[in-house]
């Protein structure tokens, strides 16, 4: 079953671009792995009327913390802002009509803390503000590669 992600990320992606998860971009999860037996189709359609009138997302950095089920992935938190929160309300609403099922759902809705997985040397100064001015659709293991992440599509925030 195809299984997906998506993101805002800090630089531009195009369609095709990929990388492994050491390699993954600087991005804001807005809506985390998923899978879904409709595939990319299904996707797009639940979340291009949300994505492609969005406009571009100011965020805040706060401060560094330790994610992730042994609190091991270094991650810059980001500051909530309705704008986000409901922005990631909808995307998850629209992707569950249409039968995704997250895979870690107990981080969805209410429990959703927006954050930036640092990589390598990346990091960001809290208080910095970044503007998000794209969204992407990610295949997380595009042809059953499960080592390679793939963009699928994207759209511009307005």
């Amino acid at each position: 079953m195809p299984r997906f992600v998506i993101i805002a990320p800090l630089t531009p992606l195009a369609v095709g671009d990929g990388f492994t998860l050491r390699e993954w971009p600087l991005h804001l999860t807005v809506a985390p792995t998923f899978v879904i037996t409709n595939g990319l189709p299904a996707v797009v359609s639940a979340v291009a009327p949300i994505l492609i009138p969005q406009p571009g997302l100011r965020v805040c950095v706060g401060p560094e913390e330790a994610f992730g089920h042994a609190r091991n992935v270094p991650v810059s938190t980001i500051t909530a802002t309705r704008e986000l929160s409901e922005l990631h309300v909808a995307l998850v609403t629209a992707l569950l009509a249409v039968g995704a099922h997250f895979d870690d759902p107990d981080i969805i809705g209410d429990a959703y803390r927006p954050h930036i997985t640092l990589k390598g040397a990346a990091a960001l100064r809290p208080g910095a503000g970044v503007t998000l001015l794209q969204a992407a659709v990610v295949d997380m293991a595009p042809e059953g590669e499960r080592r390679v992440r793939t963009v699928v599509w994207t759209t511009g925030l307005t």
